[in-house]
């Protein structure tokens, strides 16, 4: 239990998007911790009230709307109240960072333009007090608040990208080796084993040439299976079943901002080793297309059937219209074409009305 949550933990920590909210979080509570022990202190209900403004930013990392719609809460009680704390307004440009910077932009949005109007209540006069010069400072801050969060999310999907693109880099030299350098390799030791037979008088020679040869091939599969391991980014050399690979692209695709519709109707797992292996490349690959080129914070719809005759994984996005897939060089699409063709099955492309649709049909 005790190494179980030291991995949460762990986990948790080394997620980008935490470690922002919880320096955020450090920031906002320092800096309010300066001001109440330079300036005044202040009374145990304001400082509670505080305390829980600032803990919404962790709780963003997770669960961006819940925390907005959270904070807005405690802020409207911080504005209606005679007792509002001092630097509650940077704990709201902190959240509209952490909320921007997982491509939430209409809550980022619509969470600024009420924060805004809040921040300009006046609880003596009971009414809304606005001067140019606060706006223009407020504005700005807001502006540079997503900015920030902006520049965030580009790095991460930047690293995303890189990451997904070395896993299937991986995938694509441990199928190289296997089809090619393997088979070759023992398409070699037949023929020295068949020359040693005819041979006599060279055979010690030839069975040595071909032990060699068998060393290589020991070798190279235990590469391919190293490489497979890292591709599925998984720490066995062990392929995750159809349900896994799907939980799997779910989160991948709600960690970079897409809102994931999934639907999984699986009466049984048919799938055999290879097709696991085959749809859990195809699905990772179709998801860095989605992150490449769907139009960000869209829906993504996922349905997956699954019996003891086939099974179809389809899944759809909305593109940016106009743009399509013009830097692409397709080689995506091709390399998950032959790998479903692999284990026979095949790939159905649609494009319509902005949407693109992906579907794997494999029989079983």
């Amino acid at each position: 239990m005790q190494l179980w949550v030291l991995n949460v933990f762990i986990k948790a920590f080394h997620s980008g998007r935490v470690v922002i909210a919880l320096v955020l979080c450090l920031l906002a509570l320092t800096l309010w911790g300066l001001r109440v022990s330079v300036v005044a202190p202040v009374d145990i209900g304001t400082g509670v009230l505080f305390f829980l403004l600032a803990a919404t930013l962790p709780l963003a990392a997770y669960r961006p709307t819940v925390a907005a719609l959270g904070h807005l809460a405690l802020f409207a009680v911080a504005s209606f109240s005679a007792r509002s704390p001092d630097l509650v307004t940077l704990t709201s440009v902190l959240m509209v960072t952490v909320v921007t910077a997982q491509r939430r932009y209409k809550t980022g949005v619509v969470f600024a333009v009420f924060t805004t109007l809040l921040g300009f209540y006046s609880p003596d006069k009971k009414s809304f007090s606005v001067d140019s010069q606060s706006v223009t400072i407020f504005s700005l801050m807001m502006v540079c608040a997503f900015a920030v969060g902006w520049f965030i999310n580009m790095v991460n999907t930047k690293e995303r990208q890189r990451h997904l693109q070395i896993r299937q880099r991986k995938a694509e030299v441990a199928g190289l080796l296997h089809d090619t350098v393997a088979a070759d390799l023992t398409a070699l030791i037949v023929r020295l084993e068949a020359l040693a037979i005819s041979t006599p008088e060279i055979e010690q020679a030839l069975q040595k040439c071909a032990t060699t040869a068998r060393k290589s091939i020991s070798g190279i599969r235990a590469l391919v299976d190293e490489l497979n391991a890292q591709a599925i980014n998984h720490q066995q050399a062990t392929v995750p079943a159809l349900t896994t690979t799907l939980i799997q692209t779910n989160r991948a695709l709600q960690e970079a901002g897409f809102h994931v519709e999934s639907t999984a109707k699986i009466s049984v797992d048919p799938g055999t080793e290879s097709i696991d292996k085959a749809l859990s490349r195809c699905l990772s690959e179709a998801s860095a297309n989605i992150i490449k080129y769907a139009v960000p914070d869209s829906m993504v719809r996922m349905t997956a059937t699954a019996d003891a005759k086939q099974i179809i994984v389809t899944i759809a996005n909305t593109y940016r219209p106009g743009r399509g897939r013009a830097g692409s060089s397709h080689f995506g699409l091709v390399s998950m074409q032959r790998t479903i063709a692999a284990v026979g099955g095949s790939m159905t492309l649609d494009s319509a009305d902005a949407r693109w649709s992906i579907t794997f049909h494999v029989p079983v």
